[in-house]
């Protein structure tokens, strides 16, 4: 079937593999092999970034990585893998169509990579960009994707999509397999979305694969892309009882992926900063050791070094985005209590 076409083999040839502390089918040290040999390799971590994990992940059928890891960081260990020197944008379908050195035996600290526990059932396919496309879907129990017949398919529909994949609202509906007519199975016709559900598969139609449609009636969408976010609108607290106290989380200006903070050099002064930037006048407390749970994704920021004065937490001194000594499984997520 025409799903072949979209994946390939290229899902069987990558792996996670349980290493260190890294036990669940979500993460572990990345494995790949050649199309004509069933020997595996790793990848190298240098130059790896997460946006060469969140191709990694997406092979494999989640939405996106919350974290990668260099093994030499970690335990020192070396190993020999087959890709080096990888340069992904974060858009490919497949790791094989990024940059790389080329296939080879490469001595280098191998990477390990942590996706998130969503599973992708649904992407964007054809566009110019990663925030239009054709619209593709798939069952919760097949990797087989296939499209939406744009019978009735309209902007409350679009906005669901774009907002299952980080966008804020979709800006145009796209029929008549604008961005190309699908191969796989038409899985959906017949969508009544009100708008305000947080997954297509919410909505009501007719019923998986029940339709009368061809390709040449693919829906698509383009979603509205995210310029930037005022200050206040990437922090938040949650987790605690009460909107003034919680976990600490933020995102950066150009994406809705959120992450927490971790405590380590976390005090009195950064919480204040806090505080202020959500309109709480005071600081009550802060919150060390994942008081208010632990949190998901990535850990954006760690040794936070306000002096209490700043508007914003972004104007801190800090570590960098995503550079960071921490518990990887986010035990050390500070919370506050304004």
């Amino acid at each position: 079937m025409g799903s072949e076409k979209e994946i390939p083999l290229d899902s069987s040839r990558i792996r996670l593999v349980p290493w260190g502390w890294s036990h669940g089918p979500n993460k572990g040290l990345v494995e790949v092999r050649p199309a004509d040999s069933w020997t595996w390799g790793g990848v190298c971590a240098e130059h790896f970034d997460l946006r060469d994990a969140d191709v990694v992940c997406r092979m494999l059928g989640y939405i996106w990585a919350n974290d990668f890891y260099d093994t030499g960081k970690v335990y020192g260990e070396q190993g020999l893998a087959y890709m080096a020197d990888l340069r992904c944008d974060g858009n490919e379908s497949s790791l094989f169509d990024c940059s790389y050195a080329g296939w080879g035996i490469h001595g280098c600290q191998n990477g390990v990579v942590v996706c998130g526990t969503l599973m992708n059932r649904i992407r964007l396919i054809g566009g110019s960009g990663p925030n239009e496309g054709r619209v593709e879907v798939r069952p919760e129990d097949s990797m087989t994707w296939g499209t939406v017949c744009h019978n009735r398919f309209n902007m409350d529909d679009a906005d669901v999509v774009c907002r299952m994949l980080g966008y804020p609202n979709a800006t145009q509906v796209q029929n008549d397999a604008y961005f190309g007519q699908g191969t796989g199975p038409i899985y959906m016709d017949d969508l009544r979305c009100d708008g305000n559900e947080t997954s297509l598969f919410s909505c009501s139609y007719a019923g998986w694969t029940i339709q009368d449609c061809d390709h040449g009636q693919d829906a698509g969408v383009v979603c509205r892309m995210i310029v930037s976010f005022s200050d206040s609108s990437r922090i938040r607290l949650v987790g605690g009882s009460g909107p003034n106290e919680g976990r600490v989380e933020v995102r950066p200006a150009d994406s809705y992926r959120w992450g927490t903070v971790c405590h380590n050099g976390f005090d009195l002064k950064d919480a204040e900063v806090v505080c202020r930037i959500l309109g709480y006048p005071n600081v009550y407390g802060v919150r060390l050791g994942a008081h208010f749970g632990r949190g998901t994704g990535p850990i954006y920021i760690e040794d936070l070094q306000c002096d209490g004065t700043e508007s914003s937490l972004f104007n801190c001194s800090h570590k960098g985005w995503r550079v960071h000594d921490c518990d990887p499984w986010h035990d050390e997520d500070v919370g506050v209590v304004c």
